[in-house]
């Protein structure tokens, strides 16, 4: 019976930003007052601060897209994820879009197929739970850290 006390105490200490994402979101818009470069170049920075290495840097169209990270989740760490984050940044508002892919190099095992990030990825979304909730919030993560901006969540059609 104490226990069940406990329970809204434990989601009254999440960070707020986990309350807040709606199910099946799959992008992150950052709105902010910077000038679309200056949200290019923050973006670029904290991607590399966050230990991610950009992989295609266009600044004509205002994009990043990181190399693929390998990343752990869950109890203790044990579970392995590959995930890579594109970002694409808007102007009038200065908007920034992030997606990300990830793959399950588990999955592949447990499948019996070699694991590929070209064959297997699949765009991150917040479930609730799992790997692909998982890539999402380490997407949010990245996010949350852009100072004095305003974080938002859609859910964008994917073919896959």
């Amino acid at each position: 019976m104490k226990y069940y006390l406990l329970i809204p105490l434990f989601f009254t200490l999440l960070p707020p930003h986990f309350q807040d994402i709606p199910e099946d979101s799959n992008v992150i818009i950052i709105t902010t007052t910077d000038t679309p470069e200056e949200a290019f170049t923050k973006m670029g920075k904290l991607l590399i601060k966050e230990g991610y290495t950009l992989e295609q840097v266009d600044k004509t169209f205002l994009m990043l897209v990181t190399k693929i990270k390998a990343a752990n989740y869950g109890f203790l760490n044990v579970q392995h994820l590959d995930i890579k984050i594109t970002v694409e940044i808007f102007s009038e508002p200065t908007r920034v879009k992030m997606v990300c892919e990830y793959d399950d190099p588990a999955i592949s095992r447990a499948m019996n197929v070699t694991p590929s990030f070209d064959r297997h990825k699949s765009r991150a979304r917040y479930t609730g739970g799992g790997s692909i909730t998982a890539a999402f919030e380490m997407m949010n993560e990245v996010a949350q850290k852009y100072p004095s901006a305003e974080i938002t969540y859609s859910i964008e059609e994917v073919e896959e």
